[in-house]
């Protein structure tokens, strides 16, 4: 489930990226993810590329600041993932 998780977040940065927007505010309900994108965990999992991606694509759009919430605050964002992974 992290790499689902992780797609989202590099997609969703991407998408911020496209837009020009200069700083954004990332948030996902998993705490793996989070601390991958901000270095605080090692990436020696399945996920490992694509983690370098959401860094990567977040150097570009400037200031990124990651922040974990619970799946209750996120609950739109989970329904679409869940969504999307089904289909």
């Amino acid at each position: 489930m992290v790499t689902t998780e992780a797609l989202a977040m590099r997609d969703g940065l991407k998408f911020a990226n496209s837009l020009g927007f200069p700083r954004v505010e990332a948030e996902s309900d998993s705490l793996a993810v989070i601390e991958s994108c901000v270095g605080q965990a090692r990436w020696w999992d399945e996920a490992a590329a694509i983690f370098a991606e959401c860094v990567d694509v977040s150097t570009l759009i400037g200031k990124v600041k990651f922040k974990h919430c619970s799946r209750n605050a996120n609950k739109a964002a989970h329904v679409l993932a869940k969504h999307s992974y089904c289909n």
